[in-house]
């Protein structure tokens, strides 16, 4: 639970990295933070063994690999180049585009990642926004910062470039052998079923 006596950390810079959970069975030539993977530092010679680990659960089931879900993992938020938020539980790269700011909502207030749990919400502020973490119903793992303000318009530019790095990861998906007559297939394991034919 937030500590209410404990102010907010404040941030100016925001970085939004788009990371993938590597299986933990799988030997990687990368460096992990948390069991998590860049996207854009995976190295194609790796993407094969993460498709066929990722699609394992269907082929052991007998189905096709067309009704995979995205892949696991979501967001890291930096601010003012020190990481303090992380994919939690479940969380997969659909969940990237829920960290755009609330500026449409009525409320002023919208959960993310809410593909995972427990979920931060996101509160308008004026021109910032403030990101609360609260676990009360289950712990955060790994732990994340609880109250941190930050400009909308520098979260909104860093989750742009990440939602960029998402597509240009669905495109390096689609030239693997693994994906071969899955059409649309790409933009789905990329969190970015909006771009998918």
């Amino acid at each position: 639970m937030n500590n209410p006596n404990r102010p907010p950390h404040f941030g100016r810079h925001v970085r939004a990295i788009p990371v993938v959970e590597w299986p933990r069975d799988v030997l990687t030539s990368l460096s992990l933070d948390h069991g998590f993977a860049e996207v854009a530092s995976l190295p194609d010679d790796e993407l094969p063994a993460l498709l066929e680990a990722h699609f394992a659960p269907l082929r052991e089931r007998g189905e096709p690999i067309r009704d995979s879900v995205p892949l696991f993992g979501g967001l890291i938020l930096e601010f003012d180049a020190t990481r303090r938020i992380y994919p939690q539980c479940c969380g997969d790269l659909s969940d990237v585009t829920s960290w755009l700011d609330p500026d449409d909502s009525l409320s002023g207030k919208a959960l993310v990642a809410t593909a995972g749990h427990p979920c931060p919400e996101l509160i308008r502020e004026g021109k910032m926004v403030r990101l609360v973490c609260s676990d009360r119903d289950e712990p955060f793992d790994p732990r994340v910062d609880r109250d941190v303000v930050v400009p909308a318009a520098s979260l909104r530019a860093a989750v742009a470039s990440a939602l960029e790095q998402l597509e240009a990861f669905a495109r390096r998906l689609e030239r693997t052998g693994h994906l071969r007559g899955h059409p649309g297939l790409a933009q789905i394991l990329a969190g970015r079923s909006d771009l998918a034919h």
